[in-house]
């Protein structure tokens, strides 16, 4: 039996809280089944926030409930985190005590910087089998994934499935705080590493299950068009369901012309932050947009070139078919049958 709600996870600090706020406004208009919102946060201004208020009690009803839930900074994950990498901040770190946090069966974990254009009762209704995260592959992080012997199997956690019932059943939390102390300090000390998304792709091997792209569709899909090729991405640009602007083409900056910031825009209207200060217009931003646009319009000159002396200088070619992410759902499809037989 189905839980009553669908359990939505976001972390913010107070300097994200608008695309917080928008990203749950997205996922009330396009939803047809009751929905539990939880925002995380280390910042106290977070949950002092009226606007956040305002949204939560717009949205609340029978059918929608909503809640901040205020982690203490000295928590002892967030103690534990690899010093360096990429993504430094704390907040990055509250996905992985969201099962200890939110006792439901499952929990859609989400980035700031998305937005759901539909139903989301097909991913929730997924079949784990005894899997613990279900996720899209990261597309277009660069060669370092490759070499870390990942390919296409290294996912993108900026949207995630957790299997939270068996998060807490196996005390995954207290695992990943040994494995992060223990062995991946060592193993990425004065390396570039990913920090979360790093220690998630290690540490749950074997243990993801693919998802298609449609639910995770990243800035490169659509800015980069050449470089994917297939139905699996045509489906998920023309019927994306979850868009998340994973990068740093933002689509409420309004010199990045992103192409679905007209969608963003839509729902940050309805939210308590809808009056969006213009950046003042100057020379960097002009380049950069010309730059930006560029790229876009020549897309299919620029990409195919750069792919070729990729190639030339014996670098592996960055195109992504679709039947390799297909193999992939296939095959975490082909391993839960034999799970279950």
């Amino acid at each position: 039996m189905s839980e009553p709600f669908f359990h939505i996870a976001i972390a913010s600090d107070w300097n994200y809280l608008p695309h917080a706020g928008t990203v749950f406004r997205s996922i009330y208009q396009n939803q047809r089944h009751p929905l539990f919102f939880h925002l995380m946060t280390i910042d106290p201004k977070v949950a002092d926030d009226p606007k956040i208020r305002q949204l939560f009690d717009e949205m609340n009803s029978e059918i929608c409930q909503a809640e901040i839930l205020l982690i203490d900074e000295h928590d002892s994950f967030l103690a534990a985190q690899p010093q360096g990498g990429v993504t430094p901040y704390q907040s990055a770190y509250l996905r992985f005590i969201a099962s200890d946090q939110i006792h439901a069966d499952r929990i859609l974990y989400l980035d700031c910087d998305t937005i759901i254009l539909d139903d989301l009762e097909e991913i929730f209704s997924l079949d784990f089998g005894n899997k613990t995260i279900a996720a899209v592959p990261e597309l277009f992080a660069g060669a370092f994934i490759f070499e870390k012997g990942f390919g296409l199997r290294y996912f993108n956690s900026g949207v995630m499935l957790i299997n939270a019932k068996l998060w807490r059943e196996n005390h995954l939390t207290e695992k990943i705080i040994h494995f992060m102390k223990y062995r991946f300090n060592k193993l990425n000390e004065n390396k570039k590493h990913y920090g979360d998304q790093d220690i998630l792709n290690i540490f749950f091997q074997g243990q993801v299950v693919y998802l298609h792209p449609r639910y995770n569709l990243v800035n490169p899909v659509l800015l980069r068009r050449w470089y994917f090729s297939g139905k699996l991405f045509d489906d998920a640009v023309t019927h994306p369901a979850i868009v998340h602007f994973a990068g740093g083409t933002k689509p409420w900056n309004y010199w990045d012309g992103h192409p679905l910031a007209d969608k963003y825009l839509f729902y940050r209207k309805q939210t308590p932050w809808a009056d969006i200060v213009l950046p003042q217009t100057t020379l960097s931003q002009i380049l950069r947009l010309c730059s930006k646009r560029s790229k876009y319009h020549f897309s299919r000159l620029i990409y195919p070139l750069a792919d070729f002396f990729r190639r030339v200088f014996g670098y592996p070619s960055r195109k992504v078919r679709s039947e390799l992410i297909e193999y992939l759902m296939a095959e975490t499809a082909a391993i839960q049958e034999d799970e279950t037989a």
